[in-house]
């Protein structure tokens, strides 16, 4: 890869970061509201927080024991809210868009 390429692609990383950062300081408090407000339960937190793309349906309803269809509701739910997206490694499987520890909202494993 040329070395001004490679110059510039770490300039818009970096430019993505800092929106990013400014976006997560400017919307905080609102999106940490929402996250309360829509994660219900410790077992729909938990569940949010190992929707990562990896963990499918069945492995996540075993951990926070709960159905395998709960999370398949869950996961349409998050998605049709834009709190999760479609994974592009793991068809089929969802990834959170936001991490709850980032907000500062705690998850109690089971």
């Amino acid at each position: 890869m040329d070395e001004q390429l490679l110059n510039t692609i770490t300039l818009m990383s970096q430019a993505l970061h800092d929106i990013r950062n400014l976006l997560k300081i400017s919307t905080g408090e609102n999106v940490k509201a929402f996250l309360e407000k829509t994660l219900v339960s410790e077992q729909e937190k938990l569940a949010y927080e190992l929707t990562d793309g990896e963990n499918t349906q069945t492995q996540i309803a075993k951990k926070v024991n709960v159905t395998q269809p709960a999370v398949s509701f869950w996961w349409r739910k998050w998605n049709q809210i834009n709190l999760s997206i479609d994974s592009p490694a793991y068809p089929g499987r969802q990834e959170a868009v936001f991490s709850l520890s980032e907000y500062g909202i705690k998850v109690k494993n089971n």
